[in-house]
């Protein structure tokens, strides 16, 4: 099981970024880190678009209560350039009583954002923060579109039994 999380830790310092090439990086005043302390992972190896193949797919928690990362592991080829051309989206079926719990009428919820790619030299990585009271999670369907011109789903996979 592969067990990888990336932190942030901020400084006090200026906080800009930088962008070296296609990739983002942060400045000396963001230190990413990778920890044992995934709740959740699993392995992927999905394409969702040119040069944005998913490798692996974890939750942490964050740093509130309600808090929690999703972290998307990223081929070592995709490039920011590449990442931004889709939205990323998932769509989060929830079991009976949490639907009642969140007065839901269909069986699942949509999270979508428009990813933006990280690296920290080594590993490239998309993350999204959420607050949620949600507790379990049937599974979630991500999935890519093209951000300017929406023709469909470009890609997808299953992610399923999930206890946040």
């Amino acid at each position: 099981m592969l067990l990888l999380l990336f932190s942030c830790k901020e400084n006090s310092s200026n906080n800009s970024e930088t962008s070296n090439g296609d990739v983002v990086t942060k400045e000396k005043n963001k230190e990413f880190y990778i920890e044992d302390d995934f709740f959740f992972d699993q392995k992927v190896d999905k394409k969702l678009g040119e040069n944005f193949i998913v490798k692996s797919f974890g939750i942490s928690e964050g740093k509130k209560e309600d808090d929690f990362k999703i972290v998307v592991i990223l081929s070592d080829f995709a490039t920011e350039s590449s990442v931004s051309k889709y939205s990323f989206g998932m769509q989060i079926f929830l079991p009976k009583e949490e639907r009642e719990k969140l007065n839901l009428k269909k069986e699942y919820i949509d999270w979508n954002f428009n990813p933006k790619m990280y690296s920290d030299g080594k590993v490239n990585y998309i993350y999204l923060d959420r607050r949620t009271t949600i507790r379990r999670i049937d599974s979630i369907r991500c999935y890519s579109y093209d951000r300017d011109n929406y023709k469909g789903t470009i890609g997808n996979f299953w992610i399923r039994d999930i206890d946040l």
